[in-house]
């Protein structure tokens, strides 16, 4: 009835999608989007930390990294903005924070621009490059012969194609059968003499069967970001300076691949979400452990990697995510400006965002290569390491479809020439050597 009444009167649903989460707003924003407005509240906690101008630019970080439209703005004791006339210098600050960030301040919450969703055929497109470089990950990973090779890449290209033209039908099938079964219903009950009232709603059954999840572009893009750093490996340990040209293409495909996986109107408004299970950093820097030559060594990393991934798993902590974010402001503030310099270079040379790393997994890459020929095979596995790292953190900005795509490769795609840049010259006075 609540969703009727909002289609009846046009009304747009407010989802909280950071705090005061539901499940039932799920279902609600689902029948609802595109007339969907993603909005955010503090709590009286996550102000403690925070003055005006810090709680200010948090509401423009929100808006530009998490897609926030509506500020739900709640005036606390701890940020002194007890008395009206502070919370109105709390207002003024909030609308020149976002307005400084390049937002308009209105009373009417505009919709958001629906991204177009990738039609069927583009997704199985996007799910054959993925599946090409998961084969090639797994073939090459396990010394597979050619004979095995080349039908475990057919068959995945084959699978990964057929898989959303598989999903639409399961979906369209469960949708009509529920319409026949309530045409059965409604048939059955008039051939009764007397009447009677009928729910014309839906019960939670009918909800899941309307809506079923969608694993086509969840499998496309964990499979993206899990088995894309591990064929990079692989390609160089191969085929040496070809394969790391290679793997350049690799994670050029599997970051196109995943922003198509996670667009549309579903993502951009955070009704579907990537789910990477913490396997897209666990897999990658569990294959380039590997690589290390003391076994005790890969023993023991294997080790730490298996209970951060259980802590993360535990606490239901996607760890890349934390890192994918920018900061909420672009330096820091001390009173001295010592200390405020020191907190610049700390900024810059933190995880944060992500995005500014893509370069770092083309250039380590060949930097382990290097080393490699050199025969200092310790140096050349802690090398192979951080190019994972540096894969991993490229691709995760590319599963943020509610922050605009030119912000993500604002960032990214410098960072990533430079990388080439400099794997290139390091190969080339490698070779001359």
């Amino acid at each position: 009835e609540t969703v009727e009444a909002m289609e009846a009167h046009n009304l747009s649903l407010v989802y909280f999608c950071e705090s005061r989460h539901q499940k039932g707003d799920w279902f609600v924003a689902k029948r609802r989007a595109p007339n969907v407005i993603l909005a955010h509240q503090f709590t009286p906690e996550d102000m403690i930390p925070l003055d005006f101008h810090a709680a200010c630019h948090n509401w423009a970080h929100f808006a530009r990294e998490r897609g926030i439209r509506l500020c739900y703005v709640n005036f606390f004791r701890v940020l002194h903005a007890t008395a009206p006339l502070e919370g109105i210098d709390y207002i003024h600050h909030l609308k020149h924070a976002l307005e400084d960030a390049g937002y308009t301040v209105s009373r009417e919450v505009d919709l958001p621009t629906p991204i177009p969703a990738p039609d069927v055929q583009e997704m199985a497109l996007a799910g054959v490059s993925v599946a090409g470089i998961g084969a090639t990950a797994v073939s090459s990973l396990l010394n597979l012969p050619e004979t095995i090779a080349l039908p475990l890449t057919l068959a995945a290209a084959g699978g990964a194609a057929a898989l959303p033209y598989l999903e639409q039908q399961r979906n369209q099938a469960a949708i009509d059968r529920l319409a026949h079964a309530h045409d059965h219903h409604h048939s059955h009950s008039h051939d009764h003499g007397h009447s009677h009232d009928h729910d014309h709603g839906h019960d939670h059954g009918d909800l899941q069967t309307l809506y079923p999840p969608s694993y086509a572009p969840k499998l496309i893009g964990l499979g993206a970001t899990a088995l894309t750093p591990i064929a990079v490996q692989q390609a160089v340990r191969l085929d040496g300076t070809m394969g790391w040209l290679a793997g350049l293409g690799y994670q050029a495909a599997a970051a196109a691949a995943l922003a198509t996986s996670t667009s549309g109107q579903e993502y951009q408004l955070r009704i579907e979400e990537y789910k990477g299970f913490n396997l897209d950093w666990l897999l990658p820097l569990a294959t380039a452990v590997l690589q290390l030559p003391n076994k005790g060594s890969q023993a023991a990393a294997l080790v730490l990697l298996g209970a951060g991934w259980a802590a993360a798993r535990q606490q239901n902590l996607d760890i890349l995510a934390t890192v994918d974010p920018a900061h909420a402001e672009g330096h820091t503030h001390h009173i001295s400006a010592a200390m405020a310099k020191i907190g610049d270079i700390q900024m810059a040379i933190g995880p944060k965002p992500a995005r500014k790393w893509a370069g770092l997994g083309p250039a380590a890459t060949a930097v382990s290569l290097l080393l490699t020929h050199r025969g200092q095979s310790k140096a050349a596995g802690n090398a192979a390491i951080l190019a994972a790292v540096g894969q991993a953190m490229g691709l995760v900005g590319f599963r943020r479809p509610e922050r605009a795509l030119q912000d993500t490769l604002q960032q990214a795609a410098p960072s990533f020439v430079v990388g080439v840049a400099a794997g290139l010259v390091l190969l080339l006075l490698g070779g001359r050597e």
